[in-house]
C-alpha cells in the first residue's frame, strides 16, 4: 500500500476484465457515457463486488462502433411482458412491442410472456486520477 502527501493510504485494486459482444450498436447508445442495454438475463445475476470489479469491453459483431469500455452499475430483471417504452427507446431505439418482436426473431426457442430480460445499466469507468481531476475542477 503507499501513501499520498496527505498520509492518506491508496487502495489499488486489480480488476477483472470481460468482453461482452453485441450484435449491433442499436441507437447508437456506444456514442454514450451511461449506457443501457437490454437483453436476455443471465441465469444467475452478479454480485455486486464482481461489478464494482470487472471492466466490461463492449464489442459489436457488425463492427458498427469501436469497441467501449464500462461497468456494470446495475441490473433489472424482468418477464419479458413487463418491458416498456421507457425501457425499449434508450436501450434499441424502439418501442416495447417492437423490441418483443426482434427478440421472437433474434431467440425463436427461448421467447414467451415469461422470459426473464436483464435491463443492464452500465456506466463509465473511471480512474482514480480522473476522479481527482473532477474534483478539483468542480
Amino acid at each position: 500500500m503507499e501513501t499520498t502527501p496527505s498520509s492518506s493510504p491508496v487502495i489499488e485494486k486489480k480488476l477483472t476484465r470481460k468482453v461482452h459482444t453485441w450484435k449491433t450498436n442499436f441507437n447508437n447508445k456506444m456514442a454514450c457515457d451511461w449506457v443501457v442495454h437490454i437483453d436476455l438475463a443471465p441465469t444467475a445475476p452478479p454480485q455486486r463486488a464482481w461489478m464494482d470489479e470487472t471492466v466490461i469491453e463492449i464489442r459489436t459483431e457488425d463492427q458498427s462502433h469501436p469497441s467501449i469500455e464500462r461497468k456494470l452499475d446495475d441490473m433489472l430483471i424482468l418477464e419479458l411482458q413487463q418491458i416498456n417504452d421507457y425501457l425499449s427507446y434508450p436501450s434499441h431505439g424502439m418501442g416495447a412491442i417492437s423490441l418483443i418482436n426482434h427478440f421472437y426473431v433474434e431467440y425463436p426457442e427461448r421467447m414467451n410472456p415469461k422470459t426473464k430480460i436483464a435491463v443492464y445499466f452500465y456506466k463509465p469507468v473511471y480512474d482514480t486520477q480522473q476522479i481527482d481531476q473532477i474534483y478539483k475542477t468542480a
